[in-house]
């Protein structure tokens, strides 16, 4: 029997689609931040390592160089002395300690399987995506023709390629994570559903998934502590493709991109990244994020670094009066437009509070905004470092998700 755990929630309720659909962009994390879940905190550390498989030999496991949420290790049958492509079976391992055997096609399922172990079986072509931080991955292997359902409608997606399959035809709005259709699911022949953590929180949604036939994979890419661990995930979708030289091949190529591996030039220069909420208070990311992170990687200072105790979790509002000690004197600002769509202009960021009339950014012209895109472009969301470096260093460069506010 399991001890006993003390779970505490917090609700939060919004109009805002991009928060109604549940997904693990950054929309819905604001809510995913703030529930406690005694199964994630239980099994934080759950043991990654290659097991035991009757009837499969062990041969080696994927070289991960920034992810920490997965691992991937690699079989093939006893019988198959040789390692024939065709007979390699791919057991992936996540945070939670839940284990996923992708079994070759025209390969049978090892006997006496754990129970533990969800069996994937290739070739998987209808796929239910729920969790927005993959479609970019899919996207970057040319698979997208994979996902035939999504969780979120054309009207959530900020990026292009789900849009385009939406309009086309060729990818469904299924239902949102929590409220699947499951007919549709069914009908259409729907072999994997890929869920973010979300789904933890609709349990009964996952057992009838499950339930019906439909394998459940759970995407634990926003736990990752560095912009480059997520675009890693990239690795994962490729073992789950078969195409894990061309995901290597993007991987190595985009940590290039980035910068982030040779480091840029620091500037002693400081940066503000926050939100207002609805109740005008001031959201700022835990000082171990991957976006503090990423300033620092651009040569930057994030101006919150006192406030980490304040921030339990990865991120919290905080009163306005710690915000204006803390940022009032920041070189630069960048508003995360991407949760507070309401703000395009200076004047309405000063509108959300006169207080910040006075700030040497605003004062200096020095006031930036994230693209909408950056929370679903898990596939490049490590080159937000160089744009940081563009932005406080003045070199020319094309930015790819900050734009300067007039």
């Amino acid at each position: 029997m399991s001890k006993p755990h003390e779970i505490s929630y917090t609700i939060y309720i919004s109009i805002d689609d991009k928060y109604s659909s549940g997904e693990a962009d950054e929309a819905s994390s604001d809510l995913r931040e703030k529930v406690k879940d005694s199964r994630i905190s239980e099994n934080a550390n759950a043991d990654l390592t290659a097991p035991d498989i009757a009837g499969l030999s062990y041969k080696y496991s994927m070289k991960l160089d920034y992810a920490k949420c997965f691992a991937v290790h690699y079989y093939i049958n006893e019988s198959d002395i040789n390692g024939v492509s065709g007979n390699t079976y791919r057991l992936i391992s996540v945070l939670d300690g839940r284990k996923y055997l992708i079994v070759p096609e025209g390969c049978a399922v090892p006997d006496d399987l754990s129970k533990e172990i969800t069996v994937l079986k290739q070739p998987i072509t209808h796929v239910y995506l729920a969790a927005t931080s993959a479609m970019s991955l899919f996207d970057v292997l040319d698979e997208t023709s994979l996902i035939r359902y999504t969780g979120t409608d054309i009207s959530g997606w900020d990026i292009e390629a789900p849009r385009e399959a939406i309009e086309s035809g060729k990818m469904t709005f299924a239902g949102k994570y929590s409220a699947p259709d499951y007919e549709m699911l069914i009908d259409g022949g729907c072999d994997l559903a890929i869920e973010s953590t979300m789904i933890l929180h609709s349990p009964e949604t996952k057992e009838q998934l499950e339930k019906v036939g439909i394998p459940v994979f759970i995407d634990w890419s926003s736990y990752e502590s560095s912009a480059l661990g997520r675009t890693e995930w990239v690795k994962l979708y490729g073992a789950l493709a078969g195409h894990e030289s061309e995901a290597e091949t993007f991987f190595k190529n985009e940590v290039l991109r980035s910068g982030i591996a040779e480091g840029f030039e620091k500037t002693g220069k400081t940066v503000a990244f926050f939100y207002f909420n609805s109740r005008g208070l001031a959201v700022i990311r835990n000082s171990d994020d991957y976006i503090p992170k990423m300033i620092r990687d651009g040569g930057g200072e994030y101006v919150f670094d006192g406030l980490k105790e304040r921030v339990d979790g990865i991120s919290a509002d905080i009163s306005m009066e710690e915000f204006y000690q803390a940022a009032v004197d920041a070189d630069y600002i960048i508003y995360n437009g991407n949760i507070d769509s309401t703000v395009e202009t200076v004047e309405d960021l000063v509108a959300k509070n006169e207080l910040l009339s006075g700030f040497k950014a605003v004062k200096d012209a020095n006031v930036y905004m994230v693209d909408g895109k950056f929370y679903q472009s898990t596939d490049t969301v490590s080159e937000f470092a160089r744009d940081v470096h563009i932005m406080l260093s003045g070199e020319s460069g094309e930015m790819r998700f900050l734009k300067k506010m007039n």
